[in-house]
């Protein structure tokens, strides 16, 4: 299991987060939410050592990851498969060598082997026979999936996922949703999903968390989000804006009419 205790992150005076609190149980699909900018993508990066919080405490299966070496952070960071907002797939590189990058990386395993596990990662992500293309002569949704692929080559026990479905199309984001869902049970896996789509959030969440400057404010099933009377949640997941937008000011630019939004 992972705890997250009284975690505090500034970025010069600014405080992103300021004593966050979460325990994220072996087996479960947990859900971030909170408006852009609240600190989601920071708090992630923590988990894995990629940021260092300036107070607080990561426990990792009871080992606090604040308190390790590089070395040992090295070694945790193995537990952990990430699926990154944009997939971050290497260019230069066909899929098969994107998905064998850490297994080459941190282990001695034969290439035969190597191979044997890109081929089977395809097909657990519905993508069999396309190891030798590019990324660029993929979609974005099959960008995204050989991102979830080398996320899981090397068996991780806890998957980050950081906007899964950000730029898909309704279909392949509930085809995204439908993974996430059948890998969390049939690799027992811990999914942690950094989200805007509330779509996604209801449909693989088990428990629904609330970022908000800074601080977790709800924690509840899915039902719970959609029922809920707070009126932060409320305002987040219907999508409100705080108060009427005002006009942009148009007088001086350019010519002719111009209406304001």
């Amino acid at each position: 299991m992972i705890e997250i205790k009284n975690l505090v992150k500034y970025f010069g005076d600014n405080p992103v987060l300021r004593g966050v609190n979460l325990t994220i149980q072996t087996g479960e699909c947990i859900v971030i939410i909170g408006r852009s900018g609240c600190g989601k993508s920071v708090l992630l990066k923590q988990l894995v050592g990629l940021l260092y919080p300036d107070s607080g405490e990561i426990l990792i299966d009871g080992e606090d990851l604040t308190q390790m070496s590089e070395q040992e952070i090295y070694k945790t960071r193995r537990k952990f498969g990430v699926l990154f907002q944009s997939a971050a797939l290497f260019d230069s590189m066909t899929v098969s060598e994107n998905i064998s990058l850490g297994l080459h990386e941190h282990t001695d395993l034969p290439e035969t082997e190597i191979a044997a596990i890109v081929e089977s990662k395809l097909r657990m992500v519905g993508l069999p026979g396309i190891e030798n293309l590019k990324p660029a002569e993929l979609s974005g949704g099959m960008r995204k999936r050989v991102g979830l692929a080398r996320a899981l080559a090397m068996d991780p026990k806890y998957v980050l996922y950081d906007e899964p479905t950000t730029g898909l199309d309704p279909i392949m984001a509930d085809i995204i949703n439908e993974m996430i869902m059948r890998l969390n049970q049939e690799l027992d896996v811990t999914s942690i999903v950094v989200t805007h789509d509330m779509t996604s959030a209801y449909k693989v969440a088990d428990r629904i968390v609330m970022l908000h400057r800074g601080l977790i404010i709800y924690d509840g099933t899915p039902e719970q989000v959609k029922n809920t009377d707070d009126p932060v949640v409320r305002q987040f997941i219907e999508g409100r804006a705080e108060g009427p937008i005002k006009p942009i000011p148009t007088s001086g630019v350019g010519s002719g009419n111009r209406r304001s939004i």
